[in-house]
């Protein structure tokens, strides 16, 4: 894809696939907090981690595309990182002291 290629919205589909990764990311924590055993938290919070992983895809798709600058870009993915380093973390915690 080019830059050439992105609408006034970015790629097509781009910001409302980024949208949904991250909506995902809080919404999966959330369900994890109300499940009746860690193995079904721990599913959750793999699949707010697997968001985590979309979004930062799509954050450096935006990026070589030019749709948001190299440095903003760079700011959020490390963002992401953070927050799934905190997700993984909680994940063992919830292994480790709930079985």
């Amino acid at each position: 894809m080019r830059a050439g290629d992105c609408g006034r919205f970015g790629p097509p589909g781009l910001v409302s696939q980024l949208a949904r990764a991250c909506n995902s990311v809080h919404a999966n924590i959330a369900e994890a907090a109300g499940q009746s055993t860690p193995r079904q938290a721990a599913r959750h919070l793999d699949v707010s981690i697997g968001s985590l992983n979309e979004a930062e895809s799509h954050l450096s798709e935006a990026s070589a595309v030019a749709f948001i600058a190299k440095e903003k870009a760079d700011a959020f993915i490390g963002e992401v990182c953070a927050l799934r380093r905190m997700t993984l973390s909680y994940k063992r915690w919830v292994l480790r002291n709930n079985e």
